[in-house]
């Protein structure tokens, strides 16, 4: 089955009543779905983050990523490195919500290893990413239709 990621990117902005998207209020709509943001340095971490990295297993993951989610019966979270911009930690969040709102994380507590999946989850980023130039391109269509 297909699933139409557009059609999904803005089920997800109405849903947790996306006004305009930032990294709060994806942080927001992230913590109504039970995931905490963890900020973490590809070099060196503070002793809660450190322990959090090493007791999941995930110290691989620091070096190799901008950030990914974990997921299992006892946590949800998306690490997010802390030496990201603010536009490339909010690209970061959209493409790890991507892969939550599609379910991504049902099948594997870690993201990362699925072309499709990854793809999926950068579509998804994108139409989150660029809601307001594809509304405002909608808006403009239809009013030229009418003329």
């Amino acid at each position: 089955m297909t699933v139409d990621i557009r059609k999904e990117a803005n089920r997800f902005i109405k849903q947790y009543s996306i006004k305009q998207l930032s990294f709060e209020s994806l942080k927001e709509a992230l913590a109504q779905q039970g995931y905490l943001i963890v900020e973490y340095n590809g070099i060196y971490n503070d002793e809660a983050v450190s322990s959090l990295l090493q007791s999941l297993k995930l110290q691989d993951m620091v070096s190799k990523s901008r950030g990914f989610s974990y997921s299992d019966k006892n946590h949800r979270i998306v690490f997010v490195n802390e030496d990201l911009s603010d536009e490339e930690k909010l690209m970061v969040l959209a493409h790890e919500e991507g892969h939550i709102y599609l379910d991504h994380m049902t099948s594997l507590g870690r993201i990362g290893h699925d072309v499709k999946q990854e793809h999926d989850a950068d579509e998804f980023a994108h139409y989150l990413l660029n809601q307001n130039v594809l509304r405002k391109a909608s808006f403009f269509l239809k009013g030229h239709k009418r003329i």
